[in-house]
């Protein structure tokens, strides 16, 4: 085999086949992951996405779906997030190959970082993880290439990119901390160095691309209508404090720190076993037998445990729902050390025993196996137009010129988003519940995605009345209903007569809405003092005071309708309830029960709530789908 074709055969095959595996997985519609639909917004309005605000990300977006002429504009954003995957994927195998000169390990240890299930699972729509691991990896092969030749623009680049990192996702400077610590302490064993006149140098191009920065605060007081963050705090136009605070995410850093030690213990054997599990063999050897790489190639060891060492210990105290995929660095470094320990395995084996040789080469391929068998359920077959569908739905059933309160912010940013990219229903103002303001309903018809309002705001005088199985509006009129007389009762114990949930066609709910309809006979002198009770808990939990809504864990949480006042005698009555769906629970089955009870019967701690749980009557089981 020439030269020739080991370097740019193997480059070729390390992009070209994760590329034609993650095409036809990429969202062709709007996607309910993470912070999709913030970033295709903030491109789309050219507005500000979440802190640390990304201006690198955002404009490149931009720049992107303006220029390239194929595909819905949607599928796009897809596509330039996907794209980085298999980039990442050919700088690793030219990363290894330089590192091993075996062009085999390098192409699995490639494969196996591409087809991790999380990495793939975030890029098929318009996400930041898959740019920033492609950051990271070509920073160090920029840096290998410094060693090898002593040529300072190498190292220059690395700087370059890691400036373009901090405009970016801040992960990267992170680990470029712990990196530089890492290379003070290998600086004997550095095959290059620099003089102080190259490092000030590397600094000042590294501060170039914060020049992106500047975006912020000439965006942010622009009339673009979406103004989310500057709604709630973080307006970066305002003074210098407010910019900094913005740009380094000072909004959630309640979260940052704040797991116990015992619970990052336990977070970091998590992350262990879902490293195995997406990675195998090449994971495990990078782990277990890393520390070979100590004397054959020190320096490369020493900066990327430094950085490795920086992000674990940021991360595994920070107390996000996203959290596993800001782990996807920590999982790509302990791969690629695996195909490094891979190849020292392969050539002190060969001098001895060529078919345990053979065996080490097996299971490095069998990591690229291992890879697709976890992810592939997780990309393919999915119903990828189901967020289209709710969004449409959404736009159908609201009122004109109505306010349209949402909780989730995957609904807020897809339907600004939907807004902008397709021009449709300019004249519904979607809003989030953190920007309630009581005068909102005095100065348009107010609609909800959402039942999940309780937490935020108190909206007496009003309640929420469903209009469709998607769609609530505000109304002063309770979402009771007197039908008739009933004469198939007697007594003053209200009797049900039927109970369901009005959920989508495919059984599959979205939102923060979930319709509730329940026909029941209630006596006269029983409606003052009673009413219905639904309870829901996620079927994969246990009911305790561990996941109680006390806890913010949200295993278990319930709704209570008061019955309205009755004329005498006994009355069929009809509830068509809006449930709310807690928007910071993970997707999965919820189960739906209910029961007549008094107002003091209501469930105080997970005790009560087992009781009344075994009491009530099965409603349904429903699938929550989002984020």
């Amino acid at each position: 085999m020439t030269e020739r074709w080991r370097w740019w055969g193997g480059f070729a095959l390390a992009v070209a086949v994760p590329l034609a595996l993650y095409l036809p997985t990429i969202y062709p519609t709007y996607c309910f992951f993470s912070d999709s639909g913030d970033f295709m917004a903030a491109a789309t309005l050219l507005m500000l996405p979440h802190p640390t605000g990304y201006p690198w990300f955002c404009l490149l977006n931009k720049l992107f779906v303006t220029l390239f002429p194929f595909g819905t504009v949607v599928w796009r954003f897809g596509f330039l997030t996907a794209l980085f995957a298999p980039l990442t994927s050919g700088v690793v195998f030219l990363l290894v190959l330089r590192l091993t000169d075996h062009w085999l390990i390098a192409l699995a240890t490639a494969w196996t970082m591409a087809f991790g299930r999380l990495l793939w699972f975030s890029s098929v729509a318009s996400e930041v993880y898959s740019s920033n691991l492609f950051l990271t990896m070509l920073a160090l092969y920029a840096l290998v290439r410094f060693w090898e030749t002593g040529d300072r623009r190498w190292f220059f680049t690395v700087t370059l990119l890691i400036g373009f990192g901090m405009a970016h996702h801040l992960t990267l400077p992170l680990m470029a901390l712990g990196g530089l610590c890492g290379l003070f302490l290998a600086w004997r064993w550095l095959p290059q160095k620099l003089g102080v006149r190259d490092w000030a140098i590397a600094v000042l191009i590294g501060c170039l691309p914060l020049a992106y920065y500047a975006y912020l605060p000439l965006r942010a007081p622009k009339p673009y209508g979406a103004r989310y963050w500057q709604n709630t705090g973080d307006d970066p136009s305002k003074s210098l404090r407010d910019f900094v605070r913005y740009v380094f995410g000072q909004r959630f850093r309640y979260e940052m720190g704040a797991l116990s030690w015992r619970q990052q213990v336990r977070r970091f054997g998590e992350w262990l076993s879902l490293g195995v599990q997406q990675y195998g063999a090449l994971f495990g050897m990078g782990i277990a037998l890393g520390w070979l790489l100590v004397r054959a190639q020190s320096a490369f060891w020493f900066v990327t445990s430094g950085m490795w060492l920086a992000h674990m210990a940021f991360y595994l105290s920070y107390d996000v729902p996203d959290i596993a995929y800001f782990f996807i660095p920590a999982w790509s470094l302990a791969v690629l050390w695996g195909g490094l320990v891979a190849h020292r395995l392969w050539a002190w084996l060969r001098q001895r025993q060529v078919l345990l040789a053979l065996i080490v080469l097996g299971l490095a391929f069998s990591s690229v196996e291992v890879a697709l068998i976890n992810a592939l359920p997780s990309v393919w077959g999915t119903d990828k137009e189901r967020g289209k569908r709710y969004l449409d739905a959404v736009l159908r059933d609201t009122p004109s010129n109505a306010a349209l309160v949402v909780s989730i912010d995957d609904t807020l940013f897809n339907l600004w988003a939907l807004q902008a990219i397709e021009e449709r229903r300019r004249d519904v103002r979607v809003v989030s519940v953190y920007e309630w303001q009581p005068t909102i309903p005095l100065q348009r018809p107010v609609a909800l995605t959402t039942a999940d309002i309780y937490r935020f705001f108190n909206p007496h005088p009003w309640f929420v009345r469903p209009k469709t199985p998607w769609v609530a509006e505000l109304s002063k009129t309770p979402p009771v209903t007197v039908l008739r007389r009933c004469e198939a009762h007697r007594g003053v114990v209200p009797v049900v007569h039927s109970a369901q949930l009005l959920t989508p066609p495919d059984g599959v709910h979205v939102g923060g809405l979930l319709v509730a309809r329940t026909e029941l006979c209630v006596d006269s002198d029983a409606a003052p003092v009673g009413g219905y009770l639904w309870l829901l808990a996620r079927r994969s939990v246990i009911i305790s005071d561990a996941n109680s809504p006390a806890s913010g864990v949200w295993g278990w949480w319930w709704f209570y309708q008061p019955f309205t006042p009755v004329p005498k005698g006994r009355w069929l009555v009809r509830m068509e309830v809006g449930l709310p769906v807690i928007s910071t629970i993970p997707p999965g089955e919820c189960e739906v029960r209910g029961l007549p009870v008094t107002g003091w019967q209501l469930p105080r701690n997970a005790t009560q709530m087992q009781t009344l749980w075994r009491k009530a009557q099965p409603i349904g089981i429903v699938t929550l789908w989002g984020r």
